[in-house]
């Protein structure tokens, strides 16, 4: 598993896809997948997007996880961080961006390389 992590609109998609000889096509978008493509898909595009239609507890983020690992074990994952800036008022959105950080820290523990990419420039964290 390979994580690339960052701001919105800064290019992980890009270079996901170039480190990994990809295309954009290749891609999961999970703002609009079906919820268990992710486990087929060669590269998860907007993985911040699966968590809040599909993930509502710790719970089930961890199995989400595990079972990632098991059945796509190679996978590219992209994900905006959301845990930077101001604190949401609506509770379900404090849950949401809790819950994307603790799977985000599941995934970067078991991922061979995490990325985080600023202005278009990945800068290799693992």
């Amino acid at each position: 598993m390979k994580l690339y992590i960052g701001g919105a609109c800064q290019g992980k998609w890009k270079v996901a896809c170039q480190e990994n000889q990809l295309k954009e096509e290749d891609s999961c978008i999970c703002e609009s997948c079906g919820k268990e493509e992710v486990f087929k898909a060669p590269l998860l595009y907007g993985f911040h997007h699966y968590v809040k239609r599909f993930l509502f507890t710790k719970e089930e983020g961890m199995y989400f996880v595990k079972r990632l690992l098991s059945e796509n074990p190679n996978v590219v994952v992209v994900c905006n961080e959301i845990g930077c800036g101001v604190v949401p008022i609506e509770k379900r959105e404090r849950e949401y961006r809790e819950l994307t950080g603790r799977i985000l820290i599941e995934l970067a523990k078991e991922s061979e390389q995490v990325v985080r990419v600023f202005c278009g420039i990945g800068a290799r964290l693992k």
